[in-house]
C-alpha cells in the first residue's frame, strides 16, 4: 500500500511519526523531570528535618546524661545551685527531647521509621525511671552510691 504513495506523502507520513515520536519523548521527560523533582522536594521537606530532629535529640541524650552526672555530682560536693541549674537544664533538655521526637514520628512514614522512634522513647522511658530512682537516692543522701550506679 505504502508503494502506491507519493513521495509527497510517504515523506509527510514520515515527518508526522518523527514528530509524534518526538512528542512522546518530550512527554515522558517532563514526567522523569516531575517525579525527579517531587523526590528531592521529599528528601528536603521531610527527610532532611528528620535528620536535623534526629541529630538533635541524640545530642540532647548526651546532654542528658552529662546534666544528670552535674546533678550527683553537685550533690556530693553540696552545691545547691549547680543542683538546681543542672536540674533546670536536665527537664528543658527533656521536654526538647520529647518535641523532637513528636516531629520525628510525625515525618516518618515507613512503620519501621515509627517503630525506631518508639524503641528510642522506651529507651529514654527507661533512662528517666533510672534518673528518678539516682534522684531518689541523692535525696537520700546517697550521692556517692548513685554516682557509682550511674556508671553502669
Amino acid at each position: 500500500m505504502m508503494k502506491e504513495w507519493t513521495i509527497g506523502r510517504q515523506i509527510g507520513t514520515t515527518y508526522a511519526l518523527v514528530c509524534l515520536l518526538l512528542a512522546a519523548t518530550a512527554a515522558a521527560g517532563v514526567w522523569s523531570a516531575r517525579s525527579i523533582k517531587s523526590g528531592l522536594d521529599e528528601t528536603v521537606d521531610t527527610t532532611a528535618r528528620r535528620l536535623e530532629l534526629t541529630l538533635h535529640a541524640q545530642g540532647l541524650t548526651t546532654a542528658m546524661f552529662f546534666e544528670e552526672r552535674s546533678i550527683i555530682l553537685a550533690r556530693i560536693t553540696g552545691d545547691a545551685d549547680l543542683s538546681t541549674r543542672a536540674a533546670g537544664r536536665l527537664r528543658t533538655e527533656l521536654e526538647q527531647f520529647e518535641q523532637d521526637m513528636a516531629g520525628i514520628t510525625a515525618l516518618s512514614r515507613a512503620a519501621a521509621d515509627r517503630a525506631s522512634a518508639a524503641r528510642l522513647r522506651e529507651t529514654i522511658g527507661a533512662w528517666t525511671a533510672l534518673h528518678r530512682q539516682l534522684a531518689g537516692m541523692v535525696a537520700a543522701g546517697q550521692s556517692v552510691e548513685a554516682h557509682t550506679r550511674s556508671d553502669t
